[in-house]
């Protein structure tokens, strides 16, 4: 199994899906957003300890390669998804 499929694998077991629009996955309930930029860019080690990070900010939390995305895009994205 490839390092990438290990890592959706990953990802789907944790409860994330796939959002194609915006090559994220998303996981609602826990309100984190992994782009698929940065999944490939992390090792499986780094995507694991993330996803086990806990979010108690009440926020939705983005894992992108640029850092937090603007306060357009955050809303915009959680709008889709929300």
């Amino acid at each position: 199994m490839s390092e990438i499929s290990e890592k959706v694998k990953l990802l789907r077991e944790h409860g994330y899906r796939y959002y194609a629009r915006r090559d994220l996955y998303v996981n609602s309930e826990v309100k984190k957003v992994f782009s698929l930029e940065w999944i490939e860019d992390n090792s499986i080690d780094q995507l694991r300890a993330s996803l086990l990070e806990q979010n108690s900010s009440g926020d939705w939390l983005f894992y992108f390669n640029a850092g937090d995305p603007s306060p357009y895009v955050r809303q915009t994205l959680i709008s889709e998804f929300a």
